[in-house]
C-alpha cells in the first residue's frame, strides 16, 4: 500500500515538472516569435505605453526614450519579462500629437 502512494507521488511530481517545462517552453518560443515583429501604439510610448501586435496588447518602451504617437508602427527590438523595447518605424505614414 505505502509503495502505491509512493508511485503515485512520483508521477505527480513528474507531470507537475513536464507541465512546468512545456509553459517556460512556449514562452520562450513566443518571446523569439516577437522579435524585430512590427506593432502599432495604442497609447503614446512616452518613452513607456501600451503597443498592439495582431490582437494583443504589450506593454513597451522606447528604445530612445522619446514620445512615440498613437498610430505610429514601432518594431520590436528585445523581450524582457512581458514589456517590450521597440523603435519607431521613421516614415511609415504615422499621425503626429
Amino acid at each position: 500500500m505505502l509503495w502505491t502512494y509512493i508511485i503515485l507521488g512520483i508521477l505527480i511530481i513528474i507531470a507537475a515538472a513536464i507541465f512546468e517545462y512545456e509553459t517556460t517552453k512556449q514562452f520562450r518560443d513566443k518571446r523569439r516569435q516577437l522579435h524585430d515583429t512590427i506593432g502599432i501604439v495604442e497609447e503614446p510610448l512616452a518613452p513607456s505605453g501600451t503597443m498592439k501586435i495582431k490582437s494583443e496588447l504589450w506593454q513597451a518602451t522606447s528604445v530612445s526614450n522619446a514620445t512615440i504617437p498613437k498610430g505610429a508602427s514601432v518594431r520590436v527590438l528585445s523581450v524582457a519579462g512581458l514589456e517590450l523595447t521597440v523603435e519607431h518605424m521613421e516614415g511609415s505614414g504615422d499621425e503626429t500629437v
